[in-house]
């Protein structure tokens, strides 16, 4: 049989990307051979396949080809399509300043967006590239994205600076708040006598007395402690919270509480628990084995102990379940927001939230 690698090749480069359907009426063989022929094409680095799909379908392409794959946007799902719209829009995303579904959807569409580790003080950060933009300009976008922040740290330290520098250059500021805090403090030691309500009655004249002879014969000087009345019993003040502490101490745990209705949901519903990763006291993520009627059902479980779950909550559930290519199970002890509902049935189908009382 006759190599036609040659002739798909030709009409990659007449007709840009194209379906493996496409390349087998043009060279006129079947589908399963024209796909052949690519794969091995593939393989030596002369065609590229991509990740978005016309139906099940990749589309097939040569190096060089690749601003032509917009063309075959409208195949994205429609979280894909508003990642694909916005990058398109930015062409520069920084991963962690996006919300988690925005996240999932960026790493689905490899085409169009390409990820970048970029080190910045110590650490890496990540940012997404949209595929055409030139490497200058993505570099003085992410550089503009970083650059806020360390201005903003530069300025407050240059302000540091100047106030310590204009603190040394003046001195006599200094030395003015040394002298008035000592004249202030000559005035209260001079203050006459009746002034002050802390002021150190005089000692009786018996007592002065015998403090000149001692001053006079050169002994130590050594004055009486002035005898002081305990207060009152009833002017101690009674602090409250020590009665709070203590009716604290004698209140019981409640045994109906959100872990125990958890399992108890679990063991009602015959649910196998093949995973469980606590994410703190409130929060917990499962993977469970559920039973169906085709079977035993793998999901992803996030059970949340909040009052009111919104719809971030459910979209950060989500983006764990799509990560992990798993159905998404949302068990709470709260009430869903009003947004929550709408999205639940519009953006989230498929997830299924569970109210547990």
């Amino acid at each position: 049989m006759q190599d036609q690698s040659e002739e798909v090749l030709k009409f990659l480069s007449s007709h840009g990307p194209s379906l493996p359907i496409e390349v087998a009426k043009a060279i006129r063989q079947d589908t399963i051979l024209a796909s052949a022929y690519l794969s091995q094409l593939i393989s030596v680095g002369k065609v590229k396949i991509s990740s978005v799909k016309v139906g099940t379908s990749p589309v097939y392409y040569l190096p060089g080809q690749e601003s032509q794959l917009m063309k075959f946007s409208d195949n994205l799902n429609e979280k894909d399509k508003r990642a694909y719209e916005r990058l398109k829009e930015k062409k520069i995303l920084r991963d962690a300043e996006l919300e988690p579904l925005m996240r999932v959807a960026l790493r689905s569409i490899k085409d169009y967006a390409l990820p970048l580790d970029v080190q910045f003080q110590g650490n890496t950060a990540l940012f997404w590239k949209w595929y055409l933009l030139p490497e200058g300009e993505a570099k003085a976008g992410i550089g503009a994205l970083l650059e806020p922040p360390q201005a903003a740290e530069n300025l407050s330290a240059q302000k540091e600076k100047e106030v310590s520098k204009g603190a040394v250059n003046n001195p006599t500021d200094l030395n003015k708040d040394s002298t008035e805090t000592t004249n202030n403090s000559t005035e209260a030691i001079n203050t006459p006598k009746g002034e002050t309500a802390n002021e150190i009655p005089p000692a009786p004249p018996e007592v002065q007395r015998r403090l000149q002879e001692q001053k006079a014969s050169g002994e130590s000087i050594h004055r009486e402690p002035i005898p002081r009345e305990p207060l009152p019993e009833e002017s101690i003040p009674k602090w409250p919270v020590r009665k709070k502490l203590a009716k604290k101490e004698k209140k019981e745990p409640s045994e109906n509480n959100f872990a125990g209705a958890v399992e108890q949901f679990f063991g009602k519903n015959a649910v196998e628990v093949i995973g469980r990763h606590p994410i703190k006291k409130t929060e917990t993520d499962f993977i469970l084995k559920v039973p169906s009627a085709v079977g035993n059902l793998e999901y992803y479980c996030k059970a949340r102990d909040k009052k009111s779950i919104n719809d971030t909550d459910l979209a950060s559930a989500f983006a764990q379940g799509q990560l992990r290519k798993l159905p998404v199970l949302l068990l709470t002890g709260g009430k869903l927001t009003k947004r929550a509902l709408e999205m639940l049935s519009k953006d989230f189908k498929g997830m299924q939230v569970k109210i547990l009382q």
